[in-house]
């Protein structure tokens, strides 16, 4: 990837392919280094590779479904860090069928010319959490 943007939307593509059930996307897209971290809408802090694609291949067997479009994207870019904002709208993911919003912040690293994600964080969500 040769720009943050191109890295953002790579995730973006990934989460949604998670979503329906293909993670290798997902797993292509993250650092291989050991201090990647997720503060995801499920709740929990988790660091480490294990634990942030592991919540990633449970999100996936769950096959959740929807869509998640990334709006009002803002990224900078400063040396060999980068990190995008932006307001994830999501549908099709709830029972009532109401698009939900997180607010959203992915931090990135250029890792061997590589755009590489090393931290993802959304607003937490009770109604996503209560489907689980």
């Amino acid at each position: 990837m040769s720009t943050v943007l191109d890295a953002h939307n790579a995730f973006y593509a990934a989460l949604n392919a998670n979503n329906h059930g293909d993670p290798e996307p997902m797993r292509a897209i993250w650092s291989q280094e050991s201090d990647i971290s997720d503060l995801g809408p499920f709740g929990p802090v988790l660091v480490g590779h294990e634990a942030v694609l592991g919540q990633f291949a449970k999100e996936d067997a769950m096959d959740i479904g929807g869509e998640v479009v990334p709006v009002g994207v803002h990224v900078v870019t400063a040396g060999d860090m980068g990190f995008s904002v932006c307001v994830e709208t999501v549908s099709g993911m709830s029972d009532d069928g109401a698009v939900i919003t997180f607010r959203a912040t992915n931090i990135f690293r250029l890792e061997s010319g590589e755009w590489k994600m090393v931290h993802h964080h959304t607003d937490a969500s009770q109604a996503l959490q209560d489907e689980v």
